[in-house]
């Protein structure tokens, strides 16, 4: 296959839909993890107030920081794409 006939192809193909953009969808993931966080941390704070464990504190410390680290980098480079450019020089 040449690589005109390959970039012909591809832009003769229609474009995917996609309904919302990338900024909305990254938007819903960090409200997601957000809301899911905040219903486990008040489930811990509620074992804990139940039985006294100071276990459930330490997993609620583990997964804080799960939540502010993989949120962080996308708050500083905005929403991640995947794929690769189409490079016509190497075929």
């Amino acid at each position: 296959m040449t690589a005109g006939s390959l970039a012909d192809r591809v832009l003769s193909e229609p474009m995917p839909y996609r309904p919302f953009s990338p900024v909305v969808g990254d938007l819903v993931a960090r409200v997601t993890v957000g809301a899911l966080f905040t219903l486990l941390s008040l489930n811990l704070l509620g074992d804990f107030m139940r039985t006294g464990h100071v276990t459930g504190l330490l997993l609620l410390v583990g997964e804080s920081l799960v939540v502010v680290l993989s949120a962080e980098p996308s708050a500083i480079r905005g929403p991640v794409t995947c794929g690769r450019p189409i490079d016509s020089s190497n075929p």
